[in-house]
């Protein structure tokens, strides 16, 4: 098994403060460079990072919607619009929010699907790892001072698609299913339709109780770490993943330190 390195400089042994973790989390899900760097001793060819996302939306009934051009989002529209009004938005200034806020989860909704679905129908040999954002229309939020929307929290998934072995990787970080049939959604959304009777999901949603860690609101961490260690670990069956997941649970808090350390390590030099 892959396991991370440990930073040769010895003052970054310790576990960063939660200001430095929070930068970590940060350019996890903003730098491609980043996640490059931290993955440079990962051998295998790849594309994507934490930075290349898929923003499911779950409506007032919990339903997953994965908004993007060629689908119909009236109803997740309508949602978001009662949200904001709720909040105190008027009526005309709801709806320019709404339109800004699925504009924006439509466009990069179709830079990363365009992207998966392009590399799935012509490649063997390509591994593309991406963050899976679960947010609800429930938390959405606006600063009254500058008018500006954004979701207050969110949940993050590791996808990680092999199209040399035909399969996806699907890791939620806690274990438990927040999404009913995420994986079969997730399935049906990246991979070109020409070949998705080709390809496996295995995820970890229905694992035992052992293999779950729980919830400490560092989802993208999680993540990146379980993302970086598929990427260098080879996993080709259910089996294989169930294995994985036990590995990483037995020694899981130091999985987590030597992660801090490594990602500590490589921001102070960027």
């Amino acid at each position: 098994m892959y396991v991370i390195p440990i930073p040769k400089d010895n003052d970054s042994q310790r576990t960063p403060p939660p200001t430095v973790i929070d930068q970590i989390c940060n350019s996890l899900k903003h730098s491609h460079v980043f996640w490059r760097r931290l993955c440079v001793d990962v051998r295998p060819e790849y594309v994507g990072s934490m930075a290349l996302e898929l923003i499911i939306i779950l409506d007032d009934a919990a339903t997953p919607h994965v908004l993007q051009a060629t689908e119909d989002d009236a109803y997740i529209r309508m949602c978001l619009q009662k949200v904001l009004h709720g909040n105190g938005v008027a009526a005309k200034h709801a709806m320019r929010m709404t339109e800004a806020v699925a504009g924006h989860i439509q466009t990069v909704n179709n830079q990363t699907l365009t992207m998966c679905r392009t590399l799935t129908e012509c490649t063997h040999d390509r591994t593309i790892v991406l963050r899976v954002a679960i947010k609800s229309v429930a938390h959405i939020s606006v600063n009254p001072a500058t008018q500006k929307v954004w979701f207050r929290s969110g949940h993050a998934n590791v996808l990680v698609i092999n199209t040399a072995y035909n399969n996806l990787i699907l890791i939620e970080p806690t274990g438990q299913c927040v999404v009913k049939s995420i994986d079969f959604l997730l399935l049906y959304q990246v991979v070109h339709r020409t070949k998705r009777h080709l390809y496996q999901v295995f995820a970890n949603l229905y694992n035992d109780s052992r293999t779950r860690s729980p919830d400490d609101n560092l989802c993208t961490v999680w993540s990146a770490i379980y993302g970086m260690l598929c990427l260098a670990n080879a996993i080709t069956s259910q089996k294989q993943l169930d294995d994985f997941l036990a590995w990483i649970f037995d020694d899981r808090k130091l999985m987590m330190r030597r992660f801090l350390q490594h990602a500590c390590y490589t921001l102070t030099r960027m």
